[in-house]
Parts: C-alpha cells; structure tokens; sequence
C-alpha cells in the first residue's frame, strides 16, 4: 500500500480496511509511507521519499496507492511513473480518478452539495463561502462543483468570488480568517471548508480574534478527521 502520513487518522481508516481483508485472503501487506509529506521539496523531503523506490520490488504481487494523501506534486509524478511500470501486477488507485489505473473514490461532489443544501434548506443561508483546496487538484473541483450543483438548484447565483484556493490545511483556514478580520473579504453567513484541517486554522483565528462561532459564523469541516475530537469546537 503506497501512501503518504499513515500515522494520520484518515490514512489509519483506510488502510485497516485495507488490511483486515488482506489477512482475511492471507495476504501480508506492506505500506510505503513518508512521514514528512510536505507539498513543498527540500533535501531531508527527498532522502525520506526514496522509500517509494520499493514500488519497482518483484517481490510485490500487487499495489494500492491512496492518491489523495500525497500533497507533493513532483511526488505523486514519480509514484504514477513508477506505477506505470509496473504492468505485470494489479494495482489500484483511491481518492483520485486516474485514466491509466483501475481507481476507487468516495463521491466528494454529493458530499458538498448535500452539506450546501442542508445550509441554505435548513439555515435558510444565501450567502455561503466556500474554502476548497489546490485549483489544480481533481477532488478540489469535484466538491466545488457539489456546492456549484446545490446553489444553482436553489436559484442562488454563483459568485466565484466566494471560492476561496487553499491547501487542505491549516494555514489556509488562517490566512481566509485574517480577510474576514481585516475587511478585505466580507464576511459570509457560513463558510464550507473542504476539509477539517482548514476549517481547523478558520475557527481557531476567528475565536482568538473575539468571533463566535456558530454565533457569529457558520463554520462547517468535511473529511470526519479523527483528530477533530481535540478541537474545539468540533
């Protein structure tokens, strides 16, 4: 299993999923993994990613690479490379849709579409943002076009102003609170954040600057990260 941070909560539910059936087939597994997974390179990121120079073993007889946890895009072209080449085994891909490998993804677009319906239906809310991750990454764009789907459904106007490009992490949730706080950036009756992390960095800058919040704001995080429990709010 090719992955990236298995320590992370999200990666340990995959990958004992993955596990449990393959010792139910009695098959060992082996899981290639960085600890630094920075989108960012420098020299210690290389030396540690070497361990993706496994994937070209004989030894193995079929690969699954979770796709979605590898932030670094040099990386993940190396990995597909390496894949590619590897023709004589199975493989399969999660959390990505892949043209040249059999890929298996959890339906990130209903996800957002269902949580913006429930904002504007139940909240009765017009004026939601939405924090997404990369403007280049496939599951960034799948949920922007769920939040896209329900407004629209709605007969609210989509304002590509309200998209906000981030990371997938906390930095961007801080960075989105500072435009509220500033004035650069109005605030919203709610904000969506693609992922928990992001939403993380939004909720803590907002209250460390006297924002309630569901008082004040809306805030809701995607992905059920297991580390949410020691957030507060969750």
């Amino acid at each position: 299993i090719i992955t990236a941070s298995a320590c992370k909560s999200e990666q340990r539910q995959l990958l004992n999923g993955a596990i449990s059936q393959a010792q139910k087939l009695g098959a060992d597994t082996a899981i290639f993994s960085n600890i630094y997974n920075s989108s960012e390179y420098y020299a210690d990121i290389n030396e540690e990613n070497k361990i993706y120079d496994l994937i070209s073993s004989f030894k193995l007889d079929g690969l699954i690479l979770t796709a979605e946890s590898i932030l670094n895009e040099s990386l993940q072209q190396t990995i597909y490379n390496k894949m590619i080449k590897r023709g004589d085994i199975p493989v399969v891909v999660t959390g990505a849709m892949l043209s040249d490998f059999p890929c298996i993804n959890n339906d990130v677009e209903t996800d957002l579409e269902i949580i913006t319906d429930h904002l504007v239906e139940l909240h009765k809310f017009t004026e939601i943002d939405l924090l997404a991750g990369p403007a280049d990454n496939q599951s960034s764009l799948e949920r922007i076009n769920g939040y896209k789907k329900s407004l629209i459904s709605h007969g609210i106007s989509f304002d590509e102003n309200r998209v906000i490009f981030g990371d997938f992490w906390m930095d961007s949730g801080e960075t989105l609170a500072k435009e509220y706080i500033s004035g650069k950036r109005k605030f919203p009756q709610a904000v969506i954040c693609c992922n928990d992390y992001m939403a993380y960095g939004l909720c803590d800058m907002l209250i460390h600057n006297g924002i309630s919040i569901p008082q004040d704001i809306t805030v809701i995080g995607y992905e059920y990260v297991g580390e949410r429990f020691y957030h507060t709010p969750i």
